[in-house]
């Protein structure tokens, strides 16, 4: 049974994520700061330094709730009746879509401080909100937990080594893998630069440098 003190703490996570990420949704990501969080919530700002490790921490854990669409697709993507070829893409399209949407969030995700602590901290945000998490194919949920973004997307594109229909081999998959992160961080960052540019236009373009690097000749 779990103890006052520990539901206490848990309450005020929960308190202190739900006004963050009411924040980000109003203000954007690059307003936010402890002191605003810290009013929203009722309370003193020092208090925040009790449950998380800083700022940047408790607005990655904030970000997970926007990843609550992004997570439900891909619920749906595991039901595809296909090979490993054919859900790749399309888990692919789906993060696409869901990052140039919110350009800013997602890189901080990804390419920020805590950019290698991506299983803890949907870890922690799911024991906090169980009720939102979704299941997944062994694949997707293996990609969607994994550390960082060069383990998620390595996930996906190890089952396609040997395929017929791909270049990918044990000796060309972490050049293929890197070079995918290189072009989508690229794009990313360009998104972010110029928030005006067409997401599906973006979306298209990476898809093609992915089917270039990944598929067979």
């Amino acid at each position: 049974m779990i103890n006052k003190r520990a539901l206490q703490k848990q309450e005020r996570m929960a308190l202190f994520i739900d006004c963050t990420r009411r924040l980000i949704e109003e203000e954007g990501f690059k307003e936010i700061s402890i002191r605003k969080i810290a009013d929203r919530a009722g309370l003193h700002n020092s208090t925040i330094y009790f449950y998380f490790r800083d700022a940047d921490y408790l607005m990655a854990l904030a970000s997970v709730r926007s990843f609550e669409n992004y997570s439900k697709e891909l619920s749906v993507i595991s039901t595809i009746d296909g090979s490993n070829y054919d859900v790749f893409y399309p888990i692919w399209e789906c993060f696409c879509r869901y990052t140039f949407a919110q350009p800013e969030l997602f890189y901080q995700f990804f390419f920020g401080k805590y950019k290698d602590s991506i299983t803890e901290i949907l870890n922690q945000y799911y024991s906090l909100f169980p009720k939102e998490k979704q299941e997944y194919s062994q694949i997707i949920s293996e990609m969607y937990y994994a550390g960082n973004l060069t383990d998620r997307c390595l996930a996906i594109l190890k089952p396609l080594s040997g395929l017929e229909q791909t270049r990918v081999t044990d000796r060309t998959l972490p050049i293929i893998n890197t070079l995918s992160i290189v072009a989508f961080r690229d794009i990313l960052e360009k998104k972010c630069a110029d928030p005006s540019i067409d997401n599906d236009a973006l979306t298209k373009e990476y898809l093609s440098i992915l089917h270039f690097l990944v598929d067979a000749g």
